[in-house]
Formats: structure tokens, sequence, C-alpha cells
């Protein structure tokens, strides 16, 4: 009996190792050629896959400039399962799927896990970066400007100069360097940083919304001489339907002078509604997607989707 249990248990084995290596060898092989770039992609459907190998091929043009959701098969010879290595970097490139060409495509039997190869030409990358630049040549730090609008430009333009930089670290590990374009960007990030080390952003807000404050305050600068103030003014809604609540949040954003007549030079109005099976959990949740959205660079929500006055 002990017998006949142990010859089960090793043609069991042997049958699961058998079908975990019917991957085909390509799956294991992108390799990237002088003219082009090569990734495989895998995820639970066809759209994932192909999600995940241009994220691959983000992430092959510069360690600097990485994609969101990087998936890289590792082949282990004494596993029978197939292993992930996810990495999650806080930038990215907007190469779009249909930019890249998907000549492979398989989908294993026994998970259902959908795996695609991708490439792209180094030359279309190139021309791709080289058209992401091209926006940011008129960028230049407003030298002779008030401390005042020295911020504002700061707040709005730091984020897209730390891109460009990493757009043209790409272009440099591409062969394709534009110095004069990075010496542009690096001196407008060296006045951001001295904007930074002088002058301040005042977040005004009730004692509701101090964590969210908190947030905020990572994303701008905190000196001593404060030159803007930035309010927040929520407003509070909550209902009931059957069993469960909604609470709306409306959030006036306004970043204004520190002193009378507060003058106000940009503004944006957010609103997000939360869920839960009580007021407070509903609230609680609408707070949280506050967070969220204001947890980013303030480029993001005020200075790209809010108005200027």
């Amino acid at each position: 009996m002990f017998i006949r249990n142990w010859v089960v248990i090793i043609m069991t084995t042997f049958s699961f190792s058998l079908a975990a290596q019917e991957l085909p060898s390509w799956i294991f092989e992108a390799k990237a050629s002088s003219d082009e770039l090569a990734a495989i992609g895998s995820g639970a459907s066809i759209n994932q896959a192909k999600r995940a190998a241009v994220a691959e091929i983000i992430a092959q043009v510069s360690q600097s400039v990485s994609a969101e959701s990087v998936s890289v098969v590792e082949k282990r010879q004494e596993e029978t399962s197939q292993f992930f290595k996810q990495s999650v970097f806080s930038e990215t490139l907007s190469i779009e799927v249909n930019d890249v060409t998907f000549d492979k495509e398989y989908v294993e039997e026994r998970s259902g896990v959908v795996y695609v190869r991708a490439s792209l030409s180094k030359t279309q990358l190139i021309r791709f970066l080289e058209d992401e630049l091209t926006p940011l040549a008129t960028l230049s730090f407003p030298v002779r400007a008030s401390p005042v609008d020295k911020v504002l430009w700061s707040l709005k333009f730091r984020v897209t100069n730390e891109y460009g930089l990493r757009v043209e670290r790409a272009l440099n590990a591409l062969g394709a360097e534009k110095a004069a374009m990075k010496a542009k960007l690096r001196d407008n990030l060296a006045a951001v940083v001295e904007v930074w080390q002088r002058y301040g952003v005042r977040v005004i807000a009730d004692n509701s919304l101090q964590d969210v404050a908190g947030l905020i305050n990572r994303h701008i600068p905190s000196a001593s001489k404060t030159v803007l103030w930035l309010q927040l003014k929520p407003s509070h809604k909550t209902r009931q339907q059957n069993d469960t609540y909604q609470h709306k949040l409306d959030l006036a954003v306004e970043l204004t002078q520190p002193r009378t007549p507060f003058r106000i030079f940009r503004q944006e109005h957010i609103s997000v509604v939360g869920s839960g099976s009580s007021a407070g959990e509903a609230e609680s949740h609408a707070l949280q997607q506050l967070r969220t959205i204001l947890d980013t660079p303030i480029q993001n929500w005020l200075f790209e989707k809010g108005s200027e006055l």
C-alpha cells in the first residue's frame, strides 16, 4: 500500500512538471537587437499582457524612465510553476499599446495566463521621445519675476521639467542625446530648488482636513517666507439610500495671496462621493478618495485642471 501511494505521487509530480515545461521557448528569449527593443508581457487577459510588455519595453530604455507595472518571467529549473516579478515606479512614459508590434501570443491552458511578445523600433521610439521633448523647449524659468510668480512657475512646471530630463536620459541611452535641452532643463530645476529653499506655500484648512493638508505639504515648498496660501474649503452632505449611506465631499481649493485683498491666482473644485454601511464609514471613504487625488504633485490637480484668475 505504501509503495503504491509513492508511485502515484511520483507520477503526479512528473506529469505536472511536464505540463509546466510546455511554455514555448520564445517566452524566455525576448532579446533586443540593434534596431529594436523586445519584451515579453503576461497577464490574466490579452490587454493586461500587452500593457505589461509595453511597460517592460519602457523600463529597458532607461532606469530613470520607468514603467508603472513591469512583469518579468523568471524560469527556474527546479520549480513547476511560473514566477512573476513586479516592480512599481512612480513615473511613466505615455507610450500607447498601438505604437508597439505584437508578433507572438500564447495562452497557458492550466493557469489561463496570457503571454505576448512585443517589439518596438528604436527609430520609432526616438521619434516619440523627441516629440515628447518638443513642447518643453519653450520652458524658461522667470529669473526676473516676483517671488510669487517664481513660486507659481515652480509649482506648475517642476514635474514637467523632471519628466523632460528623464526623457532626455532615455534618448541618451538610445544614442540620441539632446545636450542643449538637458542643460536648459537642469538650469530650470536648479532655479526651482532655489525657490523651494527660499519661499513657502502655507496650507490653510480646518481640523477635519489636517491629514489632507499634511499630504499636500509633501508636494509644495515649505520655507518660512510664505508668499502664497493654499486655502481648502470643504462642504459635506450625507444621505441614506436603503441600507447604504453616501457622503459627498466638495472641496474648493484656492491659491491666494497670504494677506488682503487675498487675490486668487488659481482655483479648483474637487468633488468625491463615498459610500458605506454607516455615515461615518461613507465619510471616511470620501476622505480616502480625496487623499488619493491630493497626494500627487500639485501640478496634476490644480494647474492642469484648475482655472487661472
